[in-house]
């Protein structure tokens, strides 16, 4: 993380620098409490970490519901009175709530359609671009990965066999195992972003 070695830091260290990662994982009903508001789920985190005083967490709550373009009626709703595409915003909104500096979204457009894969997609580039915010994004999917990625890594058997700039690693002269997940890959979804 900003080029240190998080393994080779001391534990006290290690959490201290674990605090400015926060994740977001594929599929929102697991990772949302189902029995929570939405409202509560967005507060916890300011609770757990105590980082802002408490007559702060409805105004930084506010404020990651319209990051998150998310409407403040939902905020008394539970995670199942939500769409996909909702509660996935609501688990970045929460993932955001301590301003971390680098996000870890795993899978998390796998589980939605492909209208509301784009706008999350468009968003979480948003996102990366409005906050300076550092994003590890993790798919199969190639076709997202080339449109939001600045860099890429290939793993295989969990060791990293490929890895540059997108448009060097996406371009077909990689690694055989990159040329191989390039060749069976579908161009389908929609582009993202400003010029899309």
């Amino acid at each position: 993380l900003d080029g240190a070695d998080l393994a080779g830091l001391s534990r006290s260290e290690r959490r201290r620098q674990r605090r400015r990662i926060q994740m977001v994982f594929q599929d929102p009903d697991a990772s949302l409490n189902p029995l929570h508001r939405i409202g509560t789920i967005l507060t916890e985190p300011l609770i757990v970490t105590g980082r802002l005083p408490p007559q702060a967490h409805a105004s930084r709550v506010e404020a990651l519901v319209h990051q998150e373009q998310l409407d403040p009626a939902l905020l008394p709703r539970r995670p199942r009175e939500l769409s996909g595409g909702q509660k996935q915003r609501v688990a970045i909104a929460r993932a955001l709530a301590l301003q971390p500096d680098l996000l870890i979204a795993d899978e998390v457009l796998a589980s939605l359609d492909v209208q509301t894969q784009a706008q999350i997609a468009a968003l979480l580039r948003a996102l990366v671009d409005s906050l300076g915010l550092g994003l590890l994004f993790i798919s199969h999917d190639l076709s997202m990965v080339e449109r939001l990625a600045d860099r890429v890594a290939v793993l295989k058997a969990g060791r990293i066999v490929d890895h540059g700039t997108t448009a060097a690693v996406l371009g077909g002269g990689g690694h055989a195992y990159t040329r191989e997940l390039l060749s069976a890959r579908l161009d389908w979804p929609p582009r993202v972003g400003p010029d899309a």
